[in-house]
């Protein structure tokens, strides 16, 4: 079943974000029609998100794109219970025969593509690492079906294919 992403409005987001880790907050976009939901609700959760969101604003080949469009029902396998995954773009983009293809886009650094490696202990962060890693090879194999049931593509990108779009 997909869901909706519920709504925040700046004061909600001071809330969320407080002081984490990483660079988050709210896009705006230079081209409100291309957006998909909200354009004043386009909420990044990384410097890598916030990059493929410029990016996607300014590609004049994609008529359409959005943050947390989909959720995807999936089970941790480590867990067996259900959880969802808020896919992190969506884009469609105009092809070269003037076809539109629609994409599931999941925006990760590239080392975590890569499972962890055990060093001569095990830790708790390697523990959590691969719990980490686990739960990201659930969801994707959840978001390749929801795909394929609806004609749409899975893709994975990082910093190295940001790099390439230059």
């Amino acid at each position: 079943m997909i869901q909706e992403k519920p709504k925040l409005n700046p004061e909600q987001n001071k809330k969320r974000t407080g002081k984490k880790k990483y660079h988050q907050g709210f896009f705006k976009p230079l081209h409100p029609e291309k957006i998909i939901g909200d354009p004043n609700n386009i909420m990044y959760r990384s410097g890598l998100e916030l990059k493929y969101f410029k990016w996607a604003d300014k590609n004049p080949y994609i008529v359409e794109w959005g943050s947390e469009v989909f959720v995807i029902p999936y089970i941790f396998s480590m867990d067996q219970r259900k959880h969802n995954y808020f896919t992190d773009m969506v884009i469609k983009v105009r092809q070269k025969d003037k076809t539109l293809k629609t994409f599931i886009i999941e925006i990760k650094p590239s080392c975590d593509l890569k499972p962890p490696k055990k060093g001569k202990r095990l830790t708790p962060g390697f523990i959590r690492k691969c719990e980490e890693y686990q739960k990201n090879q659930d969801k994707w194999k959840y978001a390749r079906m929801f795909c394929e049931s609806r004609g749409y593509e899975f893709k994975i990108k990082t910093e190295i294919d940001l790099k390439r779009k230059k």
